[in-house]
């Protein structure tokens, strides 16, 4: 996939992921259970994505690349930073396409499709699991089965379930992606 959803990718990496992390070398209670990490793409959970023909080419590059001394928390790849992100956006295809056909009504599916910003929405809602895709979509099913269909409602629809989590970390994402589409939901 390229164009505009590839481009969405890759602005989800850039605006909300970070960079690189390792549990041996970078002790940080912030980052939980996390196992290696780079872009949000966790080598220890990522469960399917990581088997993919980019995620080998993607953590290859960073075996043979990384050292303590130059990779610190957030690195985000120095040279290889395009090339890194570029595979990350290709990982993560994927698990965006399956969620979208397992969580959203034909219907809902269309409309977010249609609309860059519901798109880039579930698209990053793919960083977040599916359990949180499946709740995010949720509200968008519900409210296009009641006949709302207005893709700047049902965006604003999503960014207040994120606001409205009771989880701190999709709150904050909530409000950055409140800022970063300039969408303002009050």
């Amino acid at each position: 996939m390229r164009g505009r959803d590839f481009r969405a990718f890759k602005k989800v990496i850039n605006k909300f992921e970070g960079g690189y992390y390792n549990p041996r070398w970078h002790k940080s209670s912030g980052m939980g259970d996390s196992g290696e990490t780079m872009f949000g793409i966790d080598r220890k959970h990522g469960i399917d994505e990581n088997y993919s023909p980019a995620a080998k080419k993607f953590w290859t590059l960073i075996d043979k690349n990384k050292s303590r001394k130059v990779w610190k928390h957030y690195h985000r790849g120095g040279e290889l930073e395009t090339q890194l992100t570029e595979l990350a956006a290709e990982i993560m295809q994927s698990p965006f396409r399956r969620n979208m056909n397992d969580f959203f009504t034909p219907q809902a599916k269309k409309i977010v499709e249609n609309d860059y910003n519901l798109t880039f929405n579930f698209i990053y809602a793919t960083w977040n699991g599916s359990l949180w895709f499946k709740r995010f979509a949720s509200v968008i099913n519900e409210a296009v089965s009641d006949g709302i269909t207005d893709p700047r409602k049902l965006i604003k629809m999503a960014i207040k379930k994120r606001l409205n989590s009771g989880n701190k970390i999709i709150i904050k994402t909530g409000r950055k992606m409140s800022e970063v589409l300039g969408i303002n939901v009050t």
